[in-house]
């Protein structure tokens, strides 16, 4: 059976490598009712998310820029462990990289800069989203007023 237990609040992931983002993104997650994990950079966020398995990650890395967010993308879904790999991916991004996001996995792209309210909408609808292993991101286009940036 499956470890995320479905009577607890899901846990959401918040890869950010933006101090005051994170802190305004933990709020939000935990406002709507969902557990929040941190982490600051790609390797925690992979390690983070191996213990607490997410039903989704959100990733806003703009200090580490479109490598970093590919990357942990790309290490998400390629990850050994199917709950892990399956995980819902919501990105905030610049609009230039939204097509090289979603063909690396990503199931939302957020276009940076972002609100937070945003950002909790597009954490809710992206736990509707169905993903299989292996499947190409389905596409969730979300408008949203500008505010989150670093």
């Amino acid at each position: 059976m499956d470890e995320r237990d479905r009577r607890q609040p899901a846990v959401v992931l918040l890869a950010c490598d933006e101090p005051g983002a994170l802190e305004l993104l933990a709020r939000v997650v935990t406002r709507e009712g969902w557990r929040s994990e941190v982490a600051p950079d790609v390797d925690a966020a992979l390690e983070r998310a191996a213990a607490r398995l997410p039903r989704c990650v959100v990733v806003h890395l703009p200090r580490g820029g479109i490598g970093s967010a590919l990357e942990l993308v790309g290490r998400v879904r390629s990850h050994a462990d199917e709950r892990v790999a399956t995980a819902a991916l919501v990105v905030v991004e610049t609009l230039a990289n939204r097509e090289l996001l979603l063909a690396a996995g990503a199931d939302v792209h957020l276009e940076r800069p972002v609100h937070v309210r945003e950002v909790a909408g597009a954490v809710g609808a992206a736990f509707s989203i169905p993903h299989a292993p292996g499947a190409g991101a389905p596409r969730v286009e979300v408008e949203h007023p500008a505010v989150l940036d670093p």
